[in-house]
């Protein structure tokens, strides 16, 4: 802009995207209205980068040619920003009320009593979120009563939870709690202990990467598909599986049921995602993760209409291996990711995915 704020401040100006490149970025704004005067009064512009803290520039404007603007940017330190726009952490406060037994965490037995008392110990119920999942078993054997009524003497307390919600599992969870008839039910047969290792496409051991068990569906359940679903590269809901995670050497056990034909899949919201047939992962003794896929849909706009974008992304049966479903859903991202206009980082690779529009 000229020295002369008066005439022409805030005149010109645009947002001009920046195109990446293997050197960094750069981004081109075709043209300045200058103020060409014989005396040679130097002209500047304000060039402002919208980045962490906006870093901005005034440079003399080149009459002559291009006028460069250069910005060295570092690496955003989030450990040491302030975090007042972020959403607290809310711990999720699993229990799965089966036929035969209560299970903290799908994994844990507990009594009614305990449980109460695992209540009156939290420092902070508010960052907790109590989600009762009743089985198709529990139902049946009524013990839907005894809940309402822990749920009612747990009201009357007073504790201030985040939330406290009922909830339901799919056929395939149902039959696997409803089957668990004591605590050594939970315990597995050595006989089926099962090691691996998942790594990237290096070769390098990939920590915390999730590691799911993936069985035919049992006979008695009508609806064959093994359904799952996925929010940022990680399980929703992992008490609907049988699953694991990594540790630092990318080392997991699983129990397979011995004679049967399963998958296991690995995923790892930066690292990628693999399935492999268990006759394959014999052979090799790890999973190789391969990285994501993306997907950006532009949808055209229905007047008065709200529209979202699913994905569900299909491997079909083969002999003796289930058929899988792997679901995600526009309304389970964070707030920050629908920003980005039905936007998906996170689809399995190679296997096909279909789009879904959703009024």
């Amino acid at each position: 802009m000229p020295e002369d704020k008066s005439r022409y401040t805030e005149l010109i100006g645009a947002d001009v995207p920046i195109k990446v490149m293997e050197s960094g970025g750069k981004a081109l704004f075709p043209g300045l209205a200058i103020d060409l005067d014989p005396a040679g009064i130097p002209q500047k512009v304000e060039v402002i980068l919208q980045y962490h803290k906006g870093p901005r520039q005034g440079v003399q404007i080149n009459p002559n040619g291009e006028t460069q603007v250069n910005f060295e940017l570092a690496q955003r330190d989030s450990t040491n920003e302030e975090t007042t726009d972020a959403q607290p952490a809310i711990e999720k406060f699993p229990v799965v009320i089966a036929q035969h037994l209560i299970l903290l965490n799908g994994r844990q037995p507990i009594t009614w009593d305990e449980l109460n008392t695992k209540f009156a110990e939290l420092k902070n119920p508010s960052k907790v979120q109590p989600t009762f999942y009743v089985t198709r078993g529990a139902m049946a054997a009524r013990r839907m009563e005894d809940f309402l009524k822990f749920r009612s003497r747990v009201l009357r307390k007073g504790f201030q939870f985040h939330g406290f919600s009922q909830g339901s599992l799919s056929a395939r969870a149902d039959y696997y709690y409803d089957h668990i008839q004591t605590e050594a039910d939970l315990q597995p047969d050595p006989a089926d202990k099962l090691t691996g290792r998942i790594v990237d496409l290096n070769g390098k051991p990939v920590a915390d990467a999730e590691v799911v068990l993936i069985t035919s569906v049992p006979e008695s359940i009508s609806y064959k598909t093994y359904e799952m679903a996925l929010v940022q590269g990680r399980i929703r809901n992992p008490i609907e599986h049988r699953m694991t995670r990594s540790n630092s050497q990318g080392e997991f056990t699983l129990y397979p049921p011995a004679g049967e034909k399963y998958y296991i899949m690995a995923l790892h919201p930066e690292q990628g995602f693999k399935f492999d047939s268990n006759e394959y992962f014999a052979s090799q003794n790890e999973i190789k993760l391969l990285h994501w896929s993306g997907l950006k849909v532009n949808l055209a706009k229905v007047p008065e209409e709200t529209q979202t974008v699913n994905l569900s992304t299909r491997v079909d049966a083969r002999a003796g291996w289930p058929e899988i479903s792997i679901n995600q859903y526009w309304s389970d991202l964070p707030a920050e990711a629908q920003k980005q206009q039905f936007a998906y980082h996170h689809i399995p690779p190679i296997n096909q995915t279909l789009i879904s529009r959703v009024f």
